[in-house]
């Protein structure tokens, strides 16, 4: 019986405890895009027979694990204090997640900041027809795109252990918390901001660029360590980088090249949305411009540069935050 891959329905939940089904239900339904379904990763094992004719021998499948991957907007959860339905992805990406409430001169917001420790784990269930794919202990890494004329996305890669696969039918998923992202688009999106500081929800001062917007890749290191009685999956890295592209004139390349050269870094900020519960920010205390690339815009010349965004007192390259 065929199958369409679009009629998947993916569960994703927060385990309580690493590696154990925390049971996810319909209101745990993902709204995705651009799925890869679940892949098994396994190390098969060669039992390299000797006999008196040649042919090849069975293998046997050893340490396993799986992967998936999607898309998901970044929208807002229409409450600024409210986590967005995308938040306990990024958890599993390796960032905690801070509830700021309201409160006098306190801007309510929820904030994203990576971790070095203590991350946490999510159980996916993946529906396709009449089977379920189990993941569980999965962490992963994400691609932020916020670029002009597209939806704020994360490009969302997870790997788990494989919790099996079983017959059942999927749920009624429960979408409401996946609310329409504000396009990046003129009118709607900040300027991207060089030297731009960020305080209480907000970006402040800085340089206006006219730019295409920026991307962002998490860059975790996500490795499987099949450890009899200890077996999990682990964030052993983290490089976040990025890039971006300005319209700058004669002074301000030279400038930035000359900023390239000497090493120096600038803070980054950038903002899609301009209601509350509705507007997703991103800044970087010390962003490293690297590798300038004129390119070809509609036939304007516009300067690309790379970004690598380094911490200045630990887990502080980069915030995320929905406001």
């Amino acid at each position: 019986m065929t199958f369409l891959i679009r009629k998947s329905v993916v569960l994703a939940k927060i385990e309580a405890s690493y590696g154990t089904d925390a049971a996810p239900g319909a209101a745990d339904a993902i709204l995705v895009s651009n799925l890869e379904p679940p892949r098994l990763q396994a190390d098969s094992i060669d039992r390299e027979l000797i006999r008196p004719y040649l042919g090849a021998s069975e293998q046997l499948v050893g340490t396993r694990r799986v992967e998936i991957a999607f898309t998901v907007e970044l929208a807002g959860s229409g409450t600024p204090d409210q986590p967005p339905a995308w938040g306990a992805l990024l958890r599993a990406c390796g960032y905690a997640e801070t509830v700021v409430p309201a409160g006098t001169g306190i801007t309510p917001r929820v904030e994203y900041t990576p971790v070095s420790d203590g991350f946490e784990s999510l159980t996916i269930h993946w529906y396709g027809g009449g089977v379920v794919h189990k993941i569980v202990g999965a962490r992963g890494t994400a691609e932020i795109d916020m670029t002009i004329g597209q939806r704020p996305t994360a490009r969302i890669t997870l790997t788990g252990l494989d919790a099996g696969v079983v017959t059942g039918a999927p749920p009624a998923a429960d979408y409401g918390a996946w609310r329409k992202p504000v396009p990046v688009a003129p009118g709607q999106t900040g300027n991207l901001l060089l030297g731009a500081g960020y305080a209480n929800g907000a970006l402040s001062g800085g340089t206006a660029w006219p730019s295409r917007g920026i991307q962002i890749n998490l860059g975790n290191e996500v490795a499987h360590v099949p450890l009899i009685g200890g077996e999990e999956v682990i964030i052993r890295a983290r490089t976040v980088t990025g890039q971006v592209a300005l319209d700058l004139s004669d002074a301000e390349r030279k400038s930035l090249y000359d900023q390239v050269i000497a090493n120096g870094t600038s803070a980054v900020g950038f903002s899609v949305g301009t209601q509350p519960g509705a507007t997703i920010l991103v800044h970087a205390p010390a962003a490293q411009l690297t590798q300038p690339q004129n390119v070809d815009q509609e036939g304007l010349l516009l300067t690309q540069y790379d970004l690598r965004l380094v911490p200045q007192s630990g887990d502080d390259e980069i915030i995320i935050v929905h406001a």
